[in-house]
């Protein structure tokens, strides 16, 4: 009888230290869980910091790629109009052929392509502070929200008539494009609005008396008259015309792919009130 109640007992102990233990285990297996949860949480933190930075990496490197091919086109767009120049320095394209500049003319044409590459310059800067802006903006936002924030520019330089800028904003886009973003039907109709002005269209320019011209964005003409044909890409223009004695001309100029040939007359005809 004795036996039985000490062997109760016994299993009692045993029993409530297998509880105690079962406890510890409880609230250590519960510790451990938190803690892996933390870390997973940690981790995942690190990890989504990590691929901001590495996007905002990328980001900078193409705002620096950008910036260097748009410093070596500009190079080369003063270079190709100096040596241009150059070759006209002596000499106004007329109807019959070329005739000498008198010491004057030269030094107004001079002036002239002074203006039209400063202007070049200016224009130049402004689209390379606009694209670094974008790039800041983007890069402040998740990838398919920045994939559609350009979208939507490119849309804005398609309504603008910047073809070769929306064409080549497009093309970064896509190739940042995140997997999640779908490829819609409104993607692919701009980029085949864009493609289908990625093509020089061929102008014609008649000026009946021999006349400064130059198209902002695109070339000074020097001192012309007659008809003068050239391709040039297409989007929105303005042609200044001056001549001495004369007010300045200014004619909007929209070149298209699709469309008749483009022939312009320009018109100097409303002289100068003393």
């Amino acid at each position: 009888m004795r036996a039985n109640k000490s062997g109760a007992i016994v299993a009692a102990g045993l029993a409530v230290l297998a509880g105690a233990l079962a406890f510890l285990a409880w609230r250590e297996a519960r510790a451990a869980r938190a803690a892996l949860a933390a870390g997973t949480a940690e981790h995942a933190g690190l990890q989504g910091r990590l691929d901001v930075a590495l996007h905002e990496l990328q980001l900078a490197r193409q705002r620096v790629a950008d910036a260097e091919k748009d410093n070596g086109e500009l190079l080369r767009a003063v270079e190709a109009a100096r040596v241009a120049g150059a070759s006209r320095a002596r000499v106004v394209e007329v109807a019959d052929g070329e005739r000498p500049l008198s010491p004057a003319e030269e030094q107004r044409r001079l002036a002239f392509e002074r203006e039209y590459q400063q202007g070049l310059a200016k224009k130049r800067a402004g689209e390379v502070r606009a694209r670094a802006e974008l790039a800041e903006e983007v890069s402040r936002l998740d990838p398919v929200a920045g994939f559609n924030r350009r979208i939507a520019e490119v849309e804005r330089l398609l309504a603008a008539a910047e073809f070769q800028a929306g064409l080549r904003l497009l093309n970064q886009a896509m190739n940042a494009r995140p997997a999640e973003a779908p490829i819609t039907d409104r993607i692919r109709q701009l980029q085949a609005s864009l493609l289908a002005e990625n093509y020089p269209v061929s102008v014609s320019l008649r000026i009946p008396e021999e006349t400064w011209v130059m198209i902002p964005g695109y070339r000074a003409l020097g001192k012309v008259s007659g008809q003068l044909g050239f391709s040039m890409p297409p989007g929105n223009y303005e042609i200044v015309a001056r001549r001495d004695g004369f007010l300045e001309t200014r004619i909007p100029l929209e070149v298209r792919n699709g469309t008749q040939p483009i022939v312009v007359r320009v018109d100097t005809d409303e002289p100068v009130r003393r």
